[in-house]
């Protein structure tokens, strides 16, 4: 199935004449990547798939009273899948007259601003 997903998005008509000729160490590299990351992101539309579902439970089970929490899309993926690591963005509040802004931009555009 890969080697076919892979031949679509390459615009490769003959999936058998490619495996063919392709040396095996492409298509373990390949099976490594979709192992990882699937080709053809089956796995993200199947998530989204169960987290709808799940929601739709969720609406059912709140009518007859009950409570029941949502997994996130991330959290239908199969345990295989690397999830991207939670960023937290550093704001420096510190602050900033208009002048040392203008400079920091000019700066970071090559500029030299100032003496």
């Amino acid at each position: 199935m890969l080697a076919a997903e892979l031949c679509f998005r390459w615009g490769i008509a003959d999936v058998e004449g490619w495996l063919n000729s392709v040396d095996s160490r492409v298509m373990n590299f390949w099976l490594a990547v979709d192992a990882v990351s699937p080709i053809g992101d089956e796995w993200r539309r199947t998530a989204e798939i169960k987290q709808l579902l799940s929601q739709l439970f969720g609406i059912i089970a709140a009518t007859n009273g009950a409570k029941v929490e949502t997994p996130s899309v991330d959290d239908c993926m199969p345990p295989q899948y690397l999830r991207a690591p939670a960023v937290t963005p550093v704001v420096d509040k510190t602050p900033i007259t208009p002048e040392q802004e203008f400079a920091a931009l000019g700066a970071s555009l090559g500029f030299r601003v100032g003496g």
